[in-house]
């Protein structure tokens, strides 16, 4: 889905924190499409959600109505990612998106859809060339981890997953932010 271009298990870093912080606060994680997220905050089976937004794609930027705020926390480039051991990715200073689009590339299933965002952001670099496209993030971690093979996603500072990020040369930035 367009809010969750790329796991990068932050969830699992910031929650406990938050939940210490405030006990009384109950977390319910759901993924949903934008447009899906957007009416569950007016509906208020939500309270706030957190997505991306870029004004490049028309998927990502839906407007938001008078009766949502979308409050921005950071931009964050787009890279590619590949295991320390992959020799091919360890070439790389950066990296163009057609070049990126040629190499055997894993995927989340919901992420890569025909439909979805990623296709229409990769569209103008080329065919992706997609090894495989996996269910579970698990076995998406062993793959890309354990192979010569590409994927991409979102900059992380501290991901914590032993994935190389290679940048783009082609930037693009998606904001991050809280929908409420």
């Amino acid at each position: 889905s367009p809010q969750k271009i790329r796991p990068r298990k932050r969830s699992a870093h910031y929650l406990p924190a938050f939940q210490e912080r405030f006990p009384n606060v109950a977390i319910t994680m759901a993924e949903l499409e934008v447009g899906q997220m957007m009416e569950a905050l007016r509906q208020r089976p939500l309270s706030v959600a957190f997505t991306i937004r870029s004004p490049q794609f028309s998927e990502l930027n839906q407007p938001v109505g008078e009766d949502l705020v979308f409050h921005h926390v950071t931009d964050t480039p787009l890279v590619a990612l590949a295991a320390e051991n992959n020799e091919l990715a360890k070439s790389y200073q950066s990296m163009s998106l057609a070049s990126l689009m040629k190499q055997e590339l894993v995927f989340i299933d919901s992420i890569i859809r025909e439909d979805g965002v990623l296709r229409q952001i990769l569209a103008p670099y080329g065919r992706p060339n997609i090894r495989y496209s996996v269910s579970s993030l698990a076995l998406f971690y062993q793959l890309l981890s354990q192979n010569p093979y590409f994927s991409i996603g979102l900059y992380s500072a501290d991901a914590q997953d032993d994935l190389l990020q290679i940048p783009l040369r082609d930037t693009i930035y998606l904001e991050q932010g809280l929908l409420y």
